[in-house]
């Protein structure tokens, strides 16, 4: 079988960005193209098997066959997505408080020990504090 492949070049950038690199394209020929598929249809033959014989993937020889049954491979596309419709939903809280904890902290240096309580409402000045008793 002749893999009949005519290079096409293309100029690229190489990863480091310093020199321009040349890929070849492939092209094969339709009777190149018409003796694997006639292949794929051998009893026991499968699409991968005569894909990986021959340095193809086997998406590309899947291609191939759709085309030749008249069914062009075509690209999928996501489909539209529908508006989003949002509301309001209320729900019923219980009578109990719903008030933060207090911020604890437990300081340790040798023997002695402090713990030290903040309300959660005064974060900031603790977070403050915290930085200069740190510092």
């Amino acid at each position: 079988m002749n893999s009949n492949p005519t290079p096409e070049r293309d100029q690229s950038i190489s990863p480091d960005a310093q020199t321009p690199t040349l890929r070849a394209r492939r092209q094969y020929s339709e009777a190149f193209k018409a003796e694997l598929l006639q292949a794929c249809d051998q009893p026991g033959a499968t699409v991968s098997a005569v894909a990986r014989k021959h340095a193809l993937r086997p998406n590309q020889l899947r291609r191939w066959r759709q085309k030749a049954k008249g069914n062009p491979p075509t690209k999928k596309v996501a489909p539209p997505h529908a508006p989003v419709q949002t509301s309001f939903v209320a729900l019923a809280v219980g009578g109990q408080s719903m008030s933060a904890p207090d911020i604890r902290m437990n300081l340790q240096s040798g023997a002695t020990r402090i713990q030290i309580e903040w309300p959660v409402s005064a974060s900031s000045q603790c977070a403050q504090w915290l930085r200069e008793v740190l510092a």
